[in-house]
């Protein structure tokens, strides 16, 4: 069995082929762990593999937090609403007329 490949930056491939490489290294793995006979060798390109499905999950947990810090978006809607900051903060709206919210 040829030795399964990682890339040498995970950090520079997009999400989609990120999780196909994820899945692909999962799938290496069960069938090497599907055998029933384990040499040495198998041992040892298990545990690279293994290795590489925690790099790649760590590098997808860090985009996920990553994008849960980073600021929404601008939409396009947004854009062409110039008071759309008063939706996203009613209290400015509210500040401007003549009722007070107690």
């Amino acid at each position: 069995m040829d030795p399964f490949e990682f890339p040498s930056d995970f950090a520079a491939l997009p999400d989609d082929e990120l999780g196909a490489l994820l899945d692909a290294a999962v799938a290496a793995f069960d069938a090497c762990s599907a055998s029933t006979s384990i040499s040495q060798d198998d041992l040892v390109e298990m545990r690279a593999i293994a290795a590489g499905v925690a790099d790649i999950r760590a590098e997808q947990t860090r985009r996920q937090e990553r994008r849960a810090l980073s600021p929404a978006p601008v939409r396009d809607t947004d854009r062409q609403d110039p008071d759309h900051h008063l939706l996203a903060q009613p209290w400015l709206f509210l500040a401007d007329t003549p009722f007070r919210v107690t």
